[in-house]
Order: structure tokens, then C-alpha cells, then sequence
């Protein structure tokens, strides 16, 4: 599809360029490697999930990176210190989710905000099994949303990494570095890769936190409460 042509009193063909600058921005969209990080709607935990230099590691090799404002307000980060690496930020979830091939969020993403993601999104976030519905899983299936659970990646010894992370706060160390290098890992492999499969070939921790693949239900845990 090229630019419409407008035609002047004069005879004088003039491209009109709206129609083009919105295909740059779409095909921008689909085809970069991109990542939209999630503000929680409640810091439970006094932690950032992924600190400023962190997401210079993910703009360092060629990732979009694209945040909400507010993301470490909780934290001694401010938002200048990520515009600062070159994070974009933008707030309205439904863009978010039309301009990434991946969405993060540490809290679980509520069932009404499933609305405004788009089609075959591939989500991480955490997923406690009590939080989800037999409406929440029809949701994902609906728009065949891949959705993959930090809470449910596990170490050799079968415990949850996450979980393992979070006992620290009690010992009085600060979880920041580690969470954020956890999460950091994963998000290089999804973003990376071609595609899922080869991600989880790459990484195959990451099989058991696949809720949901295209929306077919992937998970016995889930698929045995509901």
C-alpha cells in the first residue's frame, strides 16, 4: 500500500504521507525485538524488578524497551534514571501490547486488563493458581495469549527459583540483584529467540511456567483446581 495521491486545482499530484507513517509504525512494531515492562498496581515488595542498567543490557543489543510511568516509584530509581538508558515511556496498556512481542509484569495481569491485549501476546508475569479463573483461562484462549509463569520456573532441586529469591528479605539482603538478573535471563531468551520452542530448547527451566501456549491450556497444576 503506498501514500493516497492528492490531486491540487492545478493538476499537481501530491503524495499524501498519513497513510505511510502509520505502516512505518505498525511494521516497526512487528517486526522489532521489543519488550513493554508493566507498572504493579502494588508494591507488595520493596525490590525493582529490573533496575536502569539492566535495561541497558536489553537496549545494548538492540531490544526496544517501552515502560509505564511510575514502574520503580517504590524505589530509590526514578524514571528519569531509565529515559537516561533510553527506555520509552508510554502508559495506555492497549499501545504497550501492539508495540512489544513481549508484556512483564511481577503482579498478575488482572482479568479485565486481558481485554486489551492483542491477539498471540506472550505474557510473563506471576501466576498463582488461586488467582486464576475458568474465565481468566477462556480469556487467554480467546486471544490465544501465551502465558508464562515467573512463579512456577523451578531449580534442579524442583523449588521455585522466585521463592528461593524472596526468603533473602527475611535474612535482611536485598533481592533486587538477583531478582532482576532472573528475570533479566528470561527476557533474553524470549526476545532473542525465533521462537518459543527455541527458547525453551535453549532454556528449558522455562517449560513449567508455560501456563498457557496460543491459549490451549498448558499447565496440570491449573488444569486440575479449575
Amino acid at each position: 500500500m503506498g501514500a493516497d495521491i492528492i490531486i491540487d486545482a492545478t493538476g499537481t499530484a501530491t503524495p499524501s504521507f498519513e497513510v505511510k507513517e502509520q505502516i512505518n509504525v505498525i511494521e516497526q512494531s512487528m517486526f522489532e525485538n521489543s519488550v513493554a515492562i508493566l507498572k504493579d498496581d502494588q508494591h507488595i515488595h520493596q525490590f525493582v524488578m529490573l533496575t536502569p542498567s539492566d535495561i541497558q543490557s536489553l537496549i545494548d543489543h538492540k531490544i526496544k524497551v517501552y515502560m509505564q510511568h511510575g514502574f520503580s516509584e517504590h524505589s530509590e530509581y526514578t524514571d528519569m534514571d531509565y529515559a537516561n538508558v533510553g527506555v520509552e515511556f508510554e502508559d495506555d496498556l492497549f499501545t504497550l501490547a501492539r508495540c512489544s512481542k513481549l508484556l512483564v509484569k511481577y503482579a498478575p495481569i488482572n482479568e479485565e486488563d486481558l481485554d486489551f491485549l492483542k491477539d498471540e501476546q506472550l505474557l510473563l508475569t506471576n501466576l498463582p493458581t488461586e488467582f486464576i479463573s475458568a474465565s481468566y483461562i477462556e480469556k487467554l484462549n480467546e486471544k490465544k495469549i501465551t502465558t508464562m509463569a515467573i512463579n512456577l520456573i523451578e531449580d534442579e532441586d524442583n523449588n521455585a527459583i522466585i521463592d528461593k529469591i524472596l526468603e533473602n528479605v527475611t535474612e535482611g539482603i536485598q533481592p533486587s540483584l538477583e531478582i532482576s538478573s532472573f528475570i533479566l535471563s528470561i527476557i533474553f531468551s524470549l526476545t532473542l529467540s525465533p521462537s518459543l520452542q527455541f527458547s525453551l530448547q535453549k532454556m528449558p527451566s522455562l517449560i513449567p511456567c508455560v501456563c498457557t501456549c496460543n491459549g490451549q491450556l498448558c499447565s496440570r497444576d491449573i488444569a486440575d483446581r479449575l
